[in-house]
């Protein structure tokens, strides 16, 4: 049993999906601009922060799904 989906609606998941990415990127890079601008942090430790948030993350994403 094989459902089809319209192209439309295709493409409209598409277009949400590239939407939400560009503003999660946008909102990162705006995060980092603030902490190496403003807040003068050096870019390492900022780098060593965001792997360690992407990390959390990962391991909260998939503690979610196996609830």
């Amino acid at each position: 049993m094989e459902l089809e989906v319209p192209l439309g609606r295709n493409l409209a998941y598409g277009a949400g999906v590239i939407a939400d990415q560009v503003a999660y990127q946008g909102f990162t890079f705006m995060i980092f601009t603030f902490y190496f601008s403003v807040i003068k942090l050096d870019v390492g430790m900022i780098t060593i922060v965001f792997i360690v948030w992407s990390i959390y993350n990962m391991l909260l994403s998939f503690c979610l799904i196996r609830v």
